[in-house]
């Protein structure tokens, strides 16, 4: 799979969080007759191999459909339990590969805050083709349920960001940073993350007129609280000439 669209650096928890997969593309140069059946003969070889109940994909002509495969007859041939129905040509296909998937949620050992937010699975799954012949993944479903809503502290707050990432055919991929909000992930990105805005105003009535208020941004690769204390909305002067403002007739 060819990964097409990636979730944003810094995405919003309660937005969509998407991945996009694209799946191999090979051009088949002939289809013969193996035994009735369609056999799918490639130039090029497969990486990886196709093997034996994934399925090719064509989109136009006599062929256009799924066509599971049944037997690998060599690293270009293949054949599907389609019925023969005449030659084609040179087809493009698909290679529909569906591997299982994890969704991790933390940070790997050596990474910072490894020890306040352990790596953890949060996830098995194998993903399904779309309509649109290609993967579409959505994980911010199941990374809100990881979340758990805790007093804020001041500094960096491990209770309101993390880490995600996909691991399949043998190896950890990309990771990305999840913030619990629901600040739209492309506006989140572009113009909160280190960029000194904080994820809610601080005019009021965000921040307390008296008191304290802990306001969050996005620091480097955490997000981080300041503790901002206000003294009091400062009043106007007072007319002491009462009762010349209001009647008492």
């Amino acid at each position: 799979m060819n990964l097409t669209t990636a979730p944003y650096n810094w995405n919003s928890l309660w937005r969509p969080i998407r991945y996009v997969y694209e799946h191999a593309s090979k051009v088949a140069n002939s289809v013969g007759d193996n035994g009735g059946f369609a056999q799918w003969d490639f130039a090029a070889v497969f990486s990886p191999l196709p093997v034996i109940g994934e399925r090719l994909i064509v989109t136009s002509g006599i062929y256009k459909g799924f066509h599971v495969i049944t037997s690998v007859d060599s690293s270009t041939e293949f054949t599907t339990s389609t019925p023969y129905i005449g030659g084609a040509g040179a087809v493009t296909t698909l290679h529909e590969r569906l591997p299982e998937i994890k969704l991790y949620k933390g940070y790997l050992s050596g990474e910072a805050y490894d020890a306040e937010d352990p790596s953890t699975l949060v996830a098995t799954f194998r993903p399904k083709t779309s309509i649109d012949n290609n993967v579409k993944i959505d994980v911010s479903g199941y990374l809100q349920g990881e979340f758990i809503i805790e007093a804020p502290v001041e500094g960096v707050d491990n209770s309101l960001f993390s880490k995600f990432r996909l691991y399949f055919d043998g190896k950890y991929q990309t990771a990305y940073n999840v913030v619990n909000s629901a600040i739209e992930s492309a506006t989140l990105d572009a113009y909160y993350a280190n960029t000194g805005r904080h994820l809610t105003s601080s005019e009021l009535p965000f921040l307390l007129d008296c008191g304290s208020t802990l306001l969050s941004r996005i620091e480097n690769d955490a997000v981080v609280n300041h503790l901002y204390a206000s003294t009091g909305i400062v009043g106007e002067e007072y007319d002491e000439d009462f009762d010349t403002d209001f009647s008492t007739e």
